[in-house]
């Protein structure tokens, strides 16, 4: 179910992760109208960014806004448990449980990036 963005929700969500005990957990925050979402998992708030779901405008502001974030580029690696799935590129930091952090990325990404609006409409998907 979507609601307007909320700081204090995206917190509580992300101290659920950081406290599930599952393999393969996260949580991935989406736009409503638009499905461009960010992306979370496990224990230390992994941040993830897939570039296919950038237009090459965010592209461009997402290599600049994530250097300020303290990633410089991006990642290749193959999807699958048998790394023989198909090729993905993406923006990768791993956060080391820092809720803040993990809040200001996503907010970095939605705000700067896709240039939503703060009061923007976004649904929270946990796995």
């Amino acid at each position: 179910m979507a609601s307007n963005y909320n700081a204090d929700v995206l917190r509580q969500k992300l101290k659920a992760l950081t406290e599930r005990t599952n393999a393969h957990s996260f949580l991935t925050i989406t736009e409503a109208s638009s499905q461009k979402y960010v992306q979370f998992a496990g224990r230390s708030l992994f941040f993830d960014l897939p570039k296919q779901t950038l237009s090459d405008g965010e592209m461009a502001r997402a290599k600049e806004v994530l250097k300020r974030h303290g990633i410089t580029g991006l990642v290749t690696y193959r999807l699958g448990e048998d790394s023989k799935g198909p090729e993905q590129t993406s923006f990768q930091k791993d956060l080391a449980g820092d809720i803040s952090q993990a809040i200001a990325m996503m907010e970095a990404v939605f705000f700067e990036v896709y240039g939503f609006n703060r009061s923007c409409s976004v649904s929270y998907n946990e796995f």
